[in-house]
């Protein structure tokens, strides 16, 4: 229930949080230690860092039209960044996983939730195709696909890899997040027919 494998020097550490120097800024990580009356339980909750963060989050968006807080504007940049320093990259994406099911195929396959460093899908409108003739609708799902093959590479069951690491992949790099090429309003979504037929059918 320690914070292990981060590359930054330990700056702080308390009964649920550490707080590690980024050199710029200060990364604060909620851990799944649980406290009660200044004692640390031997046992943690597991995903109770996530949420602790994720509720964090939210109330930092709703308090920000009031009074300034001390959240790093676009925080998942920043963190890029300062990974980037570290290691001396030249560029770097970040893709949060998880798995779903496709309909009618056996298995679960590795999507992306979100992402950040990197434009997540790219338009091959207007380039040809093997037999010269010209596309006229195809996008390319570019987090969807890696994040697939890195939660091939990470496992679905007790294999222990939270992390996988890919190389040469032809993405366009940015900073912040960026993942307006990947939504699709409800109007022009491919499966609203089916999804109203279904509706009705119900009905």
């Amino acid at each position: 229930m320690t914070v292990t494998g981060l590359p930054f020097p330990l700056k702080a550490k308390g009964k649920v949080r550490e707080v590690f120097d980024l050199g710029e800024h200060y990364l604060i990580v909620a851990t799944d230690r649980l406290s009660a009356f200044d004692v640390v339980m031997p046992n943690g909750v597991p995903g109770k860092g996530i949420l602790l963060t994720h509720i964090s989050l939210w109330w930092f968006e709703q308090a920000k039209a009031l009074f300034p807080t001390h959240l790093v504007p676009d925080h998942a940049a920043a963190l890029a960044r300062a990974l980037k320093r570290h290691y001396g990259f030249k560029n770097l994406g970040l893709i949060l996983t998880d798995s779903h099911t496709v309909p009618l195929r056996r298995g679960v396959v590795g999507m992306s939730l979100a992402h950040a460093g990197f434009r997540g899908a790219r338009s091959r409108v207007g380039n040809r195709d093997l037999f010269g003739r010209e596309l006229k609708f195809t996008h390319e799902d570019l987090a969807d696909g890696l994040a697939a093959a890195a939660v091939l590479s990470m496992g679905e069951g007790a294999e222990s890899r939270p992390l996988s690491r890919i190389r040469g992949a032809e993405l366009e790099f940015i900073d912040g997040e960026d993942d307006s090429g990947l939504r699709v309003a409800p109007a022009d979504d491919l499966y609203l027919p089916f999804f109203r037929q279904a509706l009705s059918n119900k009905d």
